[in-house]
């Protein structure tokens, strides 16, 4: 349900982003995949491992920054939806986890 959403709009997501993502659906998962994949060549040492951590890091919070409000808003919206009988375990138990520090 959230992952069809956001999949409709990907040319909208894309062009936000600046760059393409994978869209994979996973049907036998509770959860599917959007991600953003890149090949390196490590063998060449720490420079080549310096830049995939670079490359990583500025793609995830770019994507951190691009979609966070409208999942938040999203998932309220489907929790609230959810009838009271399925949503399972008391979720005031669990806190919400801080975010991580904007760079």
């Amino acid at each position: 349900m959230l992952f069809d959403g956001l999949h409709a709009a990907r040319d909208r997501w894309e062009q936000a982003l600046g760059f393409t993502l994978t869209w994979e659906r996973i049907d036998e998962a509770r959860a599917s995949r959007i991600a953003s994949y890149h090949e390196f060549w490590l063998p060449g040492g720490e420079a080549h491992a310096d830049q995939a951590v670079q490359w990583a890091t500025a793609r995830t919070i770019k994507m951190l920054e691009v979609f966070e409000k409208h999942l938040r808003t999203r998932v309220g919206e489907l929790k609230s939806a959810r009838p009271q009988a399925s949503q399972g375990l008391d979720e005031s138990n669990f806190p919400d986890m801080p975010l991580p520090p904007k760079l």
